[in-house]
């Protein structure tokens, strides 16, 4: 790539921040874009860093709203994955993705207190309130198409809830204290997050990223146990294919990868990553056809290119479709 090729590649990878400061440390050695593109480089990294400073102060509003009405909570991936960078106001923020403490008929009517017409999904509900912070507060962290491996997560979030709910800690600049998942859980949590996203959109570099300073902060190296909770999730395959994906695009230290690599679900993994940008918002092997049938077709599409290495989950995924609109109607 060239510089303006590279500027664009962190676009669309939502790391221009991160690169950006990797762009400051070979100007150490005369390697610098032209002037131009760096200061508007620079502007774009001092607005991430802004962003990351407004984010943080939401999220500390929302958990105080959350306790004052009796609501513990937890943030989920964002501000405290950012925590794990060398520089957290370099990471890229997007919405605050919070888990609530307690019923869905419960959260549901606390949220719809404050916006009555909030958009319900199977695992969250959109709470729009901030102007520019979105929020999404979760039922549960994340889920499965698959049904029986759903139930073994969501079994596995229920036992591990009461840690998350009291593992607090310091937002940068003084600006307060949320509650974050434990390393323990974060690296099952986050793993389920890839995989989903891989099978249901796409998934970018970012969200590779966030795992990689996970790994490499983890204090625990003693797997067992972590084999154990991605076998019986139906992670395993999956599990390999990430640590493969995290060896050849960041560097990932085989110590540090929890079980042993799989070349061909990794080179799967890294494909996508690069095809599709962020959440696979540039992926131009996408229909072009909008509405219904177009995700219909996009799915397809999806199941036809990964469901020899992940039909455990996407050969789920049209039934939970019909189930999950059926399931909306009867919940508005």
């Amino acid at each position: 790539m060239d510089w303006e090729g590279l500027h664009d590649f962190a676009l669309k990878q939502s790391l221009v921040g991160v690169i950006f400061r990797g762009v400051c440390r070979a100007g150490e050695v005369g390697a610098r874009p032209p002037r131009q593109l760096m200061m508007r480089w620079l502007a774009e990294s001092e607005q991430i860093r802004k962003r990351n400073a407004r984010t943080n102060e939401a999220a500390v509003r929302l958990t105080e709203r959350l306790q004052s009405e009796g609501f513990r909570s937890c943030i989920l991936k964002g501000q405290g994955n950012a925590l794990m960078y060398p520089d957290a106001g370099m990471r890229t923020p997007g919405d605050i993705d919070i888990w609530v403490e307690g019923s869905r008929k419960d959260i549901l009517s606390f949220v719809r207190k404050y916006v009555p017409d909030a958009h319900l999904q199977y695992h969250h509900v959109d709470f729009p309130v901030f102007r520019d912070v979105p929020v999404e507060v979760h039922f549960m962290p994340s889920f499965f198409h698959n049904p029986l491996y759903n139930h073994r997560l969501q079994e596995y979030y229920r036992k591990e809830a009461a840690a998350q709910f009291a593992n607090w800690t310091e937002l940068p600049d003084g600006v307060g204290r949320v509650c974050v998942p434990t390393e323990r859980m974060n690296r099952i949590f986050q793993m389920t997050h890839i995989m989903h996203h891989l099978v249901d959109e796409g998934v970018g570099l970012r969200q590779l990223m966030d795992y990689y300073y996970l790994l490499t902060k983890s204090t625990n190296t003693d797997y067992e146990e972590e084999k154990r909770i991605v076998s019986h999730l139906g992670m395993t395959r999956f599990a390999g294919g990430l640590m493969y994906a995290l060896g050849e695009l960041l560097g990932l230290p085989r110590e540090r990868m929890s079980v042993a690599p799989d070349k061909r679900m990794g080179q799967l993994i890294i494909d996508e990553v690069l095809a599709g940008g962020n959440f696979g918002q540039y992926d131009e092997r996408k229909p072009k056809t909008k509405g219904k049938a177009g995700v219909v077709m996009r799915m397809g599409r999806r199941i036809c290119r990964m469901g020899s290495l992940l039909s455990g989950e996407m050969l789920f995924i049209p039934a939970f479709l019909l189930w999950h609109q059926g399931w909306k109607l009867a919940n508005k």
